[in-house]
């Protein structure tokens, strides 16, 4: 009798035993949820993340939520198929490509680049070079921005014809450190077309989005992006408008249009449920030979900015809670993109958005949250609230007396917004909320002389002179060395 006890109460516990495991992991997925949902939704309201997030560990799925709306100038709200360019996050797939040609003999990381690429003089950099940033090649904004008319769209092969007419010189020693260049992954790209005598979307489409499930992922052409209902359009804030508005007004600044049919660096169009189908290589695939995928993954000893370690692909860190991950993060005019993997639980953290959102700083609270540790809220930008509420001055709704006043715990003031503030405020002939504007910011911070400095010239712009001089001289008692506030009050002494 006592033998079937015992029997019964080791038996009895360990069904208990079992069932406590799903339990606690239950109870975490479902705290995780309500908290990072309870997040961003703030993120939303203080209009700090406008997109969709996809998180999960040990493949189940904890969070996968849009927030916000696809296009913010009708509402129009996020679907299924919702697809966002994923700017730098395209780069591990280039790599990917990398590594399976490498697998298959088509060519070696020790290649150099000039055996395919003869018409450009880098006899020193190989194709490893290329993949982990240590080629010592200058980025896109060096290059290719000064040269190219920006209401044009460019593709890689005029980024080619650019470096051979005139190459440029490296900005370091080939090997020697990290420096980020887009423009050694855009050659990736040429690379694998002349090896593969095929387009780089067209085997990307056959080698990784079709076998891995990922249906609505593509590299489409800048044409194909405008009349695809799926694509997710880019917004920047305006801040002498309080609104979002389409990049294209100002095209030199929209590099996510004028570089819009390059891909390598950049180009693959997906969304969150296609991004998770791609995690699935690093904890099962069939994409690579063991070996090769391994190699892929192994850090290569290489510091960089953004974190101690990078493979052949993948920015690489480990840290004492969360392990090791691999990570990639992109961005350029309002795109951001994150695509992170820790190996510990196997964690998926997918972020993508569509106006601008502080991708590292929400890297970091999701980070947090995940390992139960406190968050870091990003503040909200005060400038971002000042124009909402000239506005509203503007329409008599309230008066300046009335204006939010500034709160460190609350609000980040960022200098190059209060400029463009006052820039496009300018352009458009409001100097009364001009003056409104650097009004308060001079109270702000009344150590900067930015502030007064325009209040100088806005005053002088409505004929008030004296009121100009004083605050000339204001901005030069702060900054005594500046010869343009110098020549200014000379001018306006000698009138």
């Amino acid at each position: 009798m006592k033998l079937k006890l015992l029997f019964i109460l080791v038996f009895t516990g360990t069904i208990l035993s079992c069932n406590t495991k799903p339990d606690k992991n239950n109870n975490y997925r479902n705290r995780m949820e309500r908290s990072i949902d309870s997040i961003f939704n703030q993120l939303a309201i203080d209009e700090i993340f406008n997109g969709e997030i996809l998180v999960a560990q040990e493949n189940e799925v904890i969070i996968h939520k849009y927030y916000g709306h696809a296009d913010l100038i009708s509402n129009e709200s996020f679907t299924e198929g919702s697809v966002f360019e994923l700017a730098s996050v395209s780069k591990p797939f280039t790599a990917l490509v990398i590594a399976k040609l490498v697998s298959e003999n088509k060519l070696s990381y020790d290649d150099p680049i000039t055996k395919f690429l003869p018409e450009l003089p880098y006899d020193n950099i190989k194709i490893r070079h290329l993949v982990t940033h240590t080629s010592g090649l200058p980025d896109y904004n060096r290059i290719l921005y000064p040269a190219w008319d920006p209401t044009k769209v460019a593709n890689n092969e005029d980024l080619l014809a650019i470096l051979t007419e005139d190459p440029p010189e490296l900005v370091s020693e080939t090997g020697a450190e990290w420096k980020y260049s887009n423009i050694g992954y855009t050659l990736l790209a040429i690379i694998i077309e002349r090896v593969q005598g095929r387009t780089f979307p067209e085997y990307c489409n056959d080698f990784i989005f079709k076998p891995l499930g990922m249906d609505h992922t593509m590299i489409p052409t800048y044409e194909e992006t405008k009349t695809n209902a799926k694509y997710v359009d880019d917004y920047i804030f305006s801040y002498g408008k309080a609104a979002y508005i389409d990049p294209n007004v100002y095209p030199s600044f929209d590099n996510a249009t004028f570089t819009g049919d390059m891909y390598g660096a950049q180009g693959i169009c997906s969304n969150a449920t296609d991004l998770y189908n791609f995690t699935k290589i690093f904890s099962s695939q069939n994409i690579l030979p063991e070996a090769s995928f391994k190699l892929y993954t192994q850090g290569q000893g290489i510091q960089t900015a953004m974190s101690k370690d990078f493979t052949l692909g993948w920015f690489s860190e480990t840290d004492s809670i969360m392990g090791r991950s691999l990570f990639y993060v992109g961005g350029f005019t309002g795109h951001r993109s994150l695509l992170q993997y820790n190996y510990s639980k196997e964690t998926v953290i997918i972020i993508l958005g569509n106006t601008s959102t502080p991708i590292w700083s929400l890297r970091k609270i999701v980070n947090d949250r995940l390992s139960e540790q406190s968050i870091e809220y990003p503040k909200r930008s005060y400038i971002k609230m000042l124009s909402y509420q000239l506005q509203e001055i503007k329409k008599d709704r309230i008066t300046k007396e009335e204006i939010v006043a500034f709160n460190s715990n609350d609000y980040e003031f960022r200098d190059y917004e209060y400029e463009e503030l006052i820039e496009e405020l300018k352009a458009d002939d409001q100097y009364d909320l001009a003056i409104i504007a650097s009004e308060k910011i001079s109270e702000i911070d009344s150590e900067n002389y930015k502030p007064f400095f325009h209040l100088g010239t806005l005053k002088y712009k409505t004929g008030k002179i004296e009121e100009s001089l004083n605050y000339f001289n204001k901005a030069l008692e702060i900054n005594p060395n500046d010869t343009l506030i110098i020549n200014r009050i000379k001018e306006i002494k000698s009138e």
